[in-house]
């Protein structure tokens, strides 16, 4: 007799399948410590490079439009943002 498997236990092997194969590179003997080291000062780095391009951007909208267009400013800088982001990942 077949076993007959239920929606949520079908969802839960895929999931479970599907995290298996997106992070196993993250798991591989292959990878030494100083990649490691290197990948989190990597991302350290541009993180907080892309945290101050932010602020920076912001606070220029608000120097430029003052209290009341600066919002609109912001608003639009931050939509211009995230088109190159998307860009660029392509």
């Amino acid at each position: 007799m077949k076993k007959v498997l239920k929606y949520e236990e079908i969802k839960k092997q895929i999931n479970e399948e599907v995290n298996e194969a997106k992070y196993k590179h993250m798991y591989s003997p292959l990878i030494s410590d100083e990649e490691d080291d290197r990948w989190n000062t990597w991302e350290y780095d541009f993180e907080k490079e892309v945290v101050d391009f932010i602020e920076g951007v912001k606070k220029d909208c608000y120097e430029i439009g003052g209290d009341f267009r600066g919002p609109g400013y912001w608003a639009t800088a931050k939509k211009m943002i995230e088109v190159t982001l998307r860009k660029a990942g392509k």
